[in-house]
């Protein structure tokens, strides 16, 4: 079976439905579609401009004018070494010839009617999924398990989960981003911080008589004894956003008050708060543009900001106090538009396993990252464009005389919604605080928190797995939302926040 595919070689020999390529893997041709296993890179395929001229000549041989899709487990990979390792690719070719990176995703790029897709936009760990019959095997379970749900499997996990929701459990027949301009949009994306990571004790943490002492040695990192009695313990919750989407969301569409009425549920409000006790809500700022910096409850600190009225009713009980509205908006409507979409979808993948399982689980997840959209956009411009315009942000990518620069577009897309991802996550951050604040007052020491999950010394139990407050403990079980025991051990090493 030849492996030198280059132009100057002709057309790749007819092997039936498989086709070996100089990434070691296969393609998959079946449905006119394409699936690509990445594997490693061979020097032997020759320079980028080549490779795009088989790739053309592929695509008019076997795909016609129809859209084809690839899908691969290292796309970012491939991407850099076809299109931007050759400086002079653009010049010669054209922005035009070189395919277009969705966003900031890392998992797409498109090229006329040819999709680059990346496994990576459906599951976390795609050690599994390295060669193409493995990677058409778990594309084909995905596809019949959407198809029980009610959908269809699209490029994506994140457009699949949209149009599964948008056309089986929306009933409300809403979905576009909600009235109002860029910039109203904009003030309302200020209040979506995502998710938070908190290290409070660097170094190495170990129960007395168990320290790694070789890798104390190496890393040099600090020893922390843990308190006699006390074990270490991780706990995680289970789909931490879908539980939160499941709530009452904000009817966008109508229905909204200019103010903050406090006893409306839902809404977004800038202002000035005063912080009160250290134990206060963590409030965030955003900065300019598309930067943010975090300020801690530091009692008495005064702090301006957008949040949600979830937020500041959490930062209200806690002893914060709101001394200036200055924007706000409220809404009288509410409702579940996610709660049966996440329900139907957490119940179907508890019997699945492995790569198909993570791909069913992350749609409602997937689904968020949708919402949570900005108007920001990958292209390419030429690089004396760039300086006139006098953007402050950092190419992605410089190829020759060509920059691919980030740039807002005039509107928001289709299916993002600010609001409703700002109100997802503050709830995942409230309800993140709150166990961490339990385990505090009980006098337990807590070392790392992230998004969903809490690293922290507690005693191991009788009948429980550990000791902990009634609080924490009720939060413990098998649904949707409840959290679990996911690593339980004797020494942990923490080097810092993850980026």
């Amino acid at each position: 079976m030849g492996r030198d595919l280059r132009p100057r070689a002709g057309y790749p020999r007819a092997m039936g439905w498989r086709q070996m390529t100089p990434w070691g893997g296969g393609l998959h041709l079946r449905g006119g579609v394409l699936f690509l296993a990445s594997g490693r890179l061979r020097e032997e395929f020759g320079e980028p401009v080549a490779a795009l001229e088989w790739l053309r000549a592929f695509r008019s041989r076997y795909c016609g004018r129809k859209h084809a899709q690839w899908y691969c487990s290292d796309l970012e990979t491939i991407w850099r070494w076809l299109f931007v390792a050759d400086g002079h690719t653009v010049e010669r070719l054209g922005t035009r010839a070189v395919p277009m990176w969705s966003a900031s995703c890392q998992v797409c790029a498109h090229w006329g009617h040819t999709h680059f897709r990346d496994v990576r936009s459906w599951v976390s760990d795609v050690s599994e999924l390295q060669d193409a019959e493995e990677i058409d095997t778990w594309r084909q379970s995905v596809a019949l398990e959407l198809h029980e749900l009610g959908g269809s499997m699209r490029g994506t996990g994140s457009g699949s989960g949209h149009t599964l929701w948008r056309e089986t459990y929306n009933h409300a027949r809403k979905w576009k981003v909600g009235p109002g301009d860029a910039e109203h949009h904009d003030w309302c994306r200020r209040a979506y911080y995502g998710a938070r990571t908190s290290v409070h004790q660097v170094g190495i943490i170990a129960r007395r008589g168990h320290v790694p002492g070789r890798l104390a040695r190496q890393t040099r990192a600090p020893v922390h004894i843990l308190p006699d009695g006390l074990r270490l313990w991780r706990i995680d919750q289970r789909s931490a956003f879908p539980a939160a989407m499941g709530g009452r969301l904000p009817w966008v569409w109508s229905e909204v008050e200019p103010r903050w009425n406090r006893d409306l549920p839902n809404g977004i409000v800038e202002g000035l708060v005063r912080v009160g006790a250290p134990d206060c809500l963590p409030l965030r700022v955003r900065g300019a543009k598309r930067g943010w910096r975090q300020c801690w409850g530091l009692p008495g600190q005064r702090v301006r900001g957008v949040w949600t009225a979830t937020t500041l009713r959490e930062a209200e009980r806690l002893g914060c106090e709101v001394e200036e509205v200055t924007r706000a908006v409220s809404y009288r409507v509410d409702y579940r538009p996610l709660q049966e979409l996440t329900g139907a979808v957490y119940q179907r993948a508890r019997g699945l396993r492995g790569p198909v399982k993570d791909a069913v689980k992350s749609l409602s997840r997937r689904l968020y990252g949708r919402f949570a959209t900005s108007r920001w956009r990958y292209s390419w411009m030429h690089i004396r464009d760039y300086l006139a315009g006098g953007y402050k942000h950092t190419p992605r990518y410089q190829v020759g005389r060509w920059v691919y620069v980030a740039d807002p577009e005039p509107t928001y897309p289709a299916t993002s919604q600010p609001t409703w991802a700002a109100e997802i996550t503050s709830r995942v951050n409230i309800t993140l605080r709150r166990v961490e604040s339990a385990l505090r007052g009980a006098g337990l020491p807590v070392y790392y928190s992230d998004t969903d999950s809490v690293l922290f010394g507690a005693p191991q139990g009788e009948t429980a797995p550990f000791e902990v407050p009634d609080d924490v403990e009720r939060r413990v079980g098998p649904e949707l939302g409840q959290w679990r025991v996911e690593w339980s051990g004797d020494w942990a090493i923490l080097l810092g926040p993850k980026w």
